[in-house]
């Protein structure tokens, strides 16, 4: 950080002439630095005693010639450590710089030696298959013009035929050592990358652990790790139905028709085992594009997920354009679905409580927290269909009197016989909770109050033995307050009693909110 701003570190994400791709994948000209001072170092020390050699049983040096050598040598390892762009002048510049030390001592006329071999093995380890052959046609091309222009002799003199020979050792070695070299990094570059992955699995199972919904913060993170545009995870429940569970630019109603279809994709995912993509070419893109609130879907990825062996959801990935080249990501899907198993699981252990915090365990229906939780859900369906919508209270007449003549589990088993002759005779679409004590709720969405009515009067006759129970009725105006709602069904509710019970009232339209 840097004046209060972020200073990014100069990526090597550009392709550079003559180099491995294996070393193109460093992050930082730091990172790249420290490797070749690491790597690099054994060859430099090479070069210098090689020089160093050269002097030994020269009988005249030319010193500024033997220094500019050197310096030569020195002046491209720098620039190829400070513009990793420019990293090819190292080894050339080791080149040039053996070609003026050995002028400089015994003369080019000697042949060069053993000081060949040390670039070409230099861009074995660093460049790639390319630079090489450059390497060591450009060493060719020094031996046959040394030959030609240097030596005076009619015949092949005995040193370039030694460095003929050392060419073509040079070329064996180095090519040998590039294909080591790149299948160690290769290696550690897998190695590396499986220890990222891993890392970052980490970090998403911590974040589902310690999210209050993980599978909707799998989704987010599949976006942020993944080139796709839409994630969302589905529970196989027991029916074996597929639920949406959670989802980032998805529409729930429509993931759920899709996958509802037993001849549509999600199912054949689950059937077979593997993922199944969807693509423009299919018949039933269009249905699933419907299924994202995103502009473009030109595929989209099933991917089942298991748990010890079976399949307990699916996690599906939306696609925009270039999909083919973007469908893996920083973290495969298959590892991501992995992931999704423990989402699955949350959110299952998070249904069973709150089906305990909101479930009566006497009669097995909803408590008042179940109710108040689905009546709002209702009052906004009833507001976006445009229908009416009714809700009622029954309270069992001279309960209490029951409960001390019969006692008190004779009292709990006819609140269990009353919600389960009442269930029966209710629509799929109807409600009905245990509000407290001997009381309970019924909502009726699409039913005005006279249908409301008559359902009431069924339930009423519908009671087990001859206990009996009055009832009051209200219908819900719009954008009228529940408790306001609840409080007219209750005063109707009052009004049924005071006149003698074992009836139903209806609250009036015309009654204060």
């Amino acid at each position: 950080m840097k004046d209060g701003k972020i200073v990014k570190p100069e990526v090597l994400n550009r392709s550079v002439w003559g180099m491995s791709k294996m070393v193109e994948g460093y992050t930082s000209v730091a990172q790249y630095r420290a490797s070749i001072i690491r790597f690099g170092l054994p060859y430099a020390v090479v070069t210098a005693l090689a020089f160093g050699v050269t002097l030994i049983g020269a009988d005249e040096i030319h010193w500024f010639t033997y220094l500019l050598g050197w310096l030569v040598s020195l002046a491209t390892l720098a620039i190829s450590l400070i513009r990793p762009r420019f990293w090819i002048l190292a080894p050339f510049g080791a080149l040039a710089g053996s070609l003026l030390v050995r002028s400089a001592t015994d003369g080019l006329d000697a042949g060069l030696g053993p000081l060949l071999m040390i670039p070409a093995i230099a861009v074995a380890v660093y460049g790639s298959r390319r630079a090489l052959f450059a390497m060591v046609g450009s060493i060719i091309a020094i031996v046959v013009l040394i030959e030609i222009f240097v030596n005076t002799e009619p015949d092949l003199s005995p040193a370039w035929r030694q460095d003929f020979v050392l060419v073509i050792m040079a070329t064996i070695l180095a090519i040998a050592i590039q294909d080591l070299v790149t299948r160690m990094r290769a290696d550690r570059a897998l190695a590396a990358s499986r220890g990222r992955e891993i890392e970052q699995l980490n970090s998403i199972t911590r974040a589902i652990a310690t999210s209050t919904h993980g599978a909707q913060t799998l989704c987010d993170i599949t976006i942020d790790v993944t080139e796709a545009t839409g994630a969302a995870i589905f529970d196989l429940k027991d029916t074996g139905s597929l639920e949406p569970i959670a989802s980032r630019n998805g529409r729930s109603e429509m993931l759920r028709q899709v996958a509802a279809g037993p001849s549509l994709t999600p199912r054949s995912a689950i059937d077979s085992g593997n993922r199944v993509t969807v693509t423009e070419s299919d018949d039933e893109i269009s249905l699933h594009r419907l299924s994202w609130d995103l502009e473009s879907v030109e595929a989209v990825a099933w991917e089942p997920i298991f748990l010890n062996g079976s399949p307990v959801g699916v996690l599906a990935l939306a696609y925009g354009p270039g999909w083919e080249s973007s469908e893996g990501g920083v973290i495969p899907i298959d590892l991501l679905a992995a992931e999704g198993a423990i989402a699955i699981q949350q959110n299952r252990i998070t249904e069973q409580l709150e089906a305990l915090a909101t479930t009566d365990p006497l009669t097995e229906i909803d408590n008042r927290r179940g109710w108040e939780r689905m009546i709002e859900k209702t009052m906004a369906r009833a507001v976006r269909q445009v229908q009416p919508l009714s809700v009622a209270l029954l309270d069992l007449d001279h309960f209490k009197q029951y409960n001390d003549t019969h006692g008190h589990q004779a009292g709990d088993r006819l609140l269990t016989e009353c919600s389960y002759s009442w269930q029966e005779l209710m629509r799929p679409d109807d409600h009905i909770a245990r509000f407290g004590g001997d009381e309970f709720v019924l909502t009726l969405p699409d039913t005005d109050l006279s249908q409301a009515l008559e359902v009431v009067e069924r339930l009423r006759e519908a009671i087990p033995g001859d206990a009996t129970c009055s009832a009051g009725v209200a219908i819900w105006r719009p954008d009228e307050p529940r408790d306001a709602l609840m409080k007219r069904a209750d005063e109707a509710l009052y009004l049924a009693k005071a006149n003698g019970r074992n009836i139903s009232m209806a609250a009036s339209a015309t009654d204060p909110v």
